[in-house]
């Protein structure tokens, strides 16, 4: 293996547990932090180009991670907290993906952005300090709080 992979996987992973260090800290959700390291240690310095030094490794290394995040998610999921919520549910599910498509195509318009930025601006939206879940909510409300988390 390249030596300079082993520093770049090595600089990912501390660039990851400090991400996470500094949102429990702040007490925000993990993936702002996350979000902000990655963009800045990517397209705006350039010091990671993922495409060129990953190679062909970064579709399978991105697939597990989104693997491995799903697989957490399903696990913590717990279908009796989710009795008697099907219409907020559905809802979400239909009138939420249409509002973020709506969001991204807007964003795409109007940063003259490439979707995925638009996506990731989308994703961060509704995420803060205002409003972060607790036990005490509806079900549906903290189990869609706690994808950022």
């Amino acid at each position: 293996m390249d030596q300079n992979l082993l520093y770049i996987i090595a600089a990912v992973l501390v660039l990851g547990v400090g991400a996470q260090w500094l949102s429990w800290r702040l007490r925000q959700p993990s993936i702002l932090a996350l979000l902000v390291l990655g963009i800045v240690a990517g397209p705006v310095t350039g010091l990671l180009r993922p495409d060129e030094q990953f190679g062909d490794l970064l579709f399978p290394m991105v697939s597990l991670g989104v693997a491995l995040v799903l697989f957490e998610g399903g696990m913590t999921l717990k279908f009796p907290d989710l009795k008697g919520h099907g219409r907020l549910v559905t809802n979400m599910v239909s009138w939420g993906a249409l509002l973020n498509w709506l969001l991204m195509a807007a964003g795409c318009w109007l940063l003259a952005a490439g979707w995925i930025l638009a996506a990731h601006c989308t994703a961060v939206c509704g995420l803060g300090r205002g409003n972060r879940p607790h036990r005490d909510q509806p079900a549906t409300a903290y189990y869609a709080g706690q994808a950022g988390s």
